[in-house]
């Protein structure tokens, strides 16, 4: 797959019904779902954010047409005036569409980042 320049564009290869899960356990929802840039920086208060995947950690198969990916991402963002970098773990359910392979159906931040 490309890389998505912005989360926006990270949102395409993501299913129809997808959910985006706090480190509380409650999903992110958008007022307007093709902007998820401003709904997840106006969630954790922050006015820019940046990310880089560093890698996949690993991919479990969970059934014949499901799988679940760890991963790694750093991350750079304004909050409250201070820039902020994080290394975070990230949890991703994934299915596999007929039509567009491979898509993400949960995606969880970690709450401790390791």
């Amino acid at each position: 797959a490309e890389k998505a320049a912005t989360v926006d564009e990270a949102f395409q290869y993501f299913d129809s019904d997808a959910l985006v899960i706090r480190p509380s356990g409650s999903p992110i929802e958008a007022e307007n779902p093709d902007d998820w840039t401003s709904a997840i920086l106006k969630l954790w208060g922050m006015t820019e954010m940046s990310s880089r995947v560093h890698g996949v950690d690993s991919v479990v198969e969970t059934a014949d047409e499901a799988a679940t990916a760890f991963y790694t991402v750093e991350q750079n963002f304004e909050h409250n005036g201070n820039t902020v970098s994080a290394t975070i773990k990230f949890r991703s359910d994934l299915i596999k569409d007929p039509s567009r392979g491979w898509v993400i159906s949960k995606i969880e931040r970690s709450s401790k980042g390791d």
